[in-house]
């Protein structure tokens, strides 16, 4: 997600607003039977105005890339480069 928060917003009250919605219309739409809640931290980071335009080409590739590369993969792969370690029950 992409946002240009204005410096009068608290993230924190735009992230609680956006899990609770979002949380409360995956659980009724039904389609996400799976789905049992956020986690109860986020993350967040800035991108120069230089880079917003590639940011966004790269946001909406990743329906495409995701079809091609399963998510759960991509994180053990970037884990593993990084030479971080990961827990695969977070994975499921």
């Amino acid at each position: 997600m992409l946002i240009n928060l204005s410096t009068e917003t608290s993230l924190s009250e735009f992230m609680a607003a956006v899990k609770a919605k979002s949380s409360k219309w995956l659980k009724e739409n039904g389609q996400s039977t799976l789905f049992d809640g956020w986690c109860t931290g986020y993350y967040a980071c800035t991108v120069s105005p230089s880079m917003v335009r590639k940011t966004i080409t790269y946001i909406e590739s990743q329906a495409e890339h995701h079809r091609i590369t399963l998510f759960n993969n991509e994180i053990k792969m970037m884990c593993q480069s990084m030479g971080l370690s990961f827990h695969s029950e977070d994975l499921r």
